[in-house]
């Protein structure tokens, strides 16, 4: 799908079904989870407020507007929700640990950078690492 026909699904729900879960969480992926959709994000999570998929959402929204706390806590929750196997979470505790310190890995998709930012945030393994998703300098 390309960004011009997801533009144009966007548009469309926001007039058809502005209150609607999926119209604000849609709006917070197509514009790269930008902080300018915070509010979108907001109102997705109070029509769906236990839904998971919004936790990488928040996550990257308090990264990006430094708030480690914040960012801890929804580290904590998307842990606690098991979305990433055991084998996921163990290959970023030997990447983390494979590293030299204070050193910058590079992240680009969800499964290197969410189980990383859990081995930091809840288990507090390699906290002088930097980890840098290459899709948030793009907002």
């Amino acid at each position: 799908m390309t960004k011009k026909s997801l533009d144009s699904i966007v548009k469309r729900l926001k007039v058809e079904d502005p209150n609607s879960y999926e119209y604000n969480y849609v709006e917070v992926l197509n514009q790269n989870h930008s902080p300018n959709t915070f509010s979108n994000l907001e109102k997705a999570a109070k029509i769906s407020p236990n839904n998971v998929e919004l936790y990488e959402s928040y996550i990257t929204y308090y990264e990006l507007t430094n708030n480690p706390i914040k960012k801890k806590q929804y580290c904590q929750k998307l842990y606690e929700s098991n979305v990433f196997s055991e084998g996921l979470l163990e290959y970023n505790y030997n990447l983390l640990n494979s590293l030299e310190n204070n050193s910058i890995l590079f992240t680009y998709g969800n499964n290197d950078t969410y189980p990383a930012l859990i081995q930091q945030e809840v288990k507090n393994i390699r906290k002088d690492i930097k980890i840098l998703n290459l899709e948030f300098l793009k907002i």
